[in-house]
C-alpha cells in the first residue's frame, strides 16, 4: 500500500471528548437494554436472560476496550458488578439450553407439578434446575447491590468520569 492509499491518521482521530460521549452513549443504550429486560427475567424468561447477560457483557466490553478514557476506580468498580450481573441470570438461560424448555417458574404451575407428584425423575431434576436459576436471579434483581449498579450506571452515562489529560511536562 503506498502512501497515497494509507487513510490520513488526522482525519480519523476523534477528540478525546466526543469519544467519551460516543461510548457514553453507547453504555446508554445498554443500560436501556439491561433495563428493557428486567420484567422478563423476573417472570423467569429464558430469552430475557440471554438478552440482559449480553447487555451486561457489551457493557463490560466497552468498559474494557475504553478503560484508558475513564477514572479506574469507576471502571473497575461498574465491571466488576456488571459480572456478577451476567453470573447471576446466566445460569436462568443454561438451565433452558442445557436441560430443554422449562414453562416458567412454578408459581405458574398447578400446585400437583409444584410438588413434583406428576414429573418423573428427569423431569423434577430438570425443574428443580431451573427454580435453582430463577430464585438466583430473581434474588439478585431484586437486592440492593442491583439497585446500586444501575444508579451507578445511570450517574456514569450522565457525567462519564474522564480521566484528567496528561498534562505536558
Amino acid at each position: 500500500m503506498t502512501d497515497a492509499q494509507k487513510p490520513d491518521e488526522a482525519a480519523r482521530a476523534v477528540p478525546a471528548g466526543r469519544e467519551i460521549d460516543a461510548i457514553a452513549a453507547l453504555l446508554a443504550e445498554q443500560l436501556a437494554e439491561l433495563l428493557a429486560q428486567d420484567p422478563g427475567v423476573r417472570a423467569g424468561s429464558p430469552d430475557a436472560a440471554r438478552k440482559m447477560r449480553s447487555a451486561a457483557r457489551r457493557s463490560r466490553s466497552l468498559f474494557e476496550d475504553h478503560r484508558k478514557l475513564f477514572k479506574k476506580a469507576a471502571v473497575k468498580s461498574l465491571r466488576a458488578e456488571l459480572k456478577w450481573v451476567v453470573n447471576a441470570v446466566g445460569p436462568l438461560r443454561h438451565a433452558t439450553i442445557v436441560d430443554g424448555p422449562v414453562h416458567g417458574p412454578n408459581h405458574d404451575l398447578p400446585m400437583l407439578n409444584a410438588l413434583g407428584l406428576s414429573f418423573g425423575p428427569a423431569e423434577n431434576a430438570q425443574r428443580a434446575g431451573y427454580d435453582a436459576a430463577y430464585g438466583k436471579a430473581l434474588a439478585a434483581l431484586e437486592s440492593d447491590r442491583y439497585f446500586r449498579l444501575i444508579s451507578g450506571l445511570q450517574a456514569f452515562c450522565a457525567a462519564p468520569p474522564a480521566r484528567s489529560a496528561a498534562k505536558p511536562a
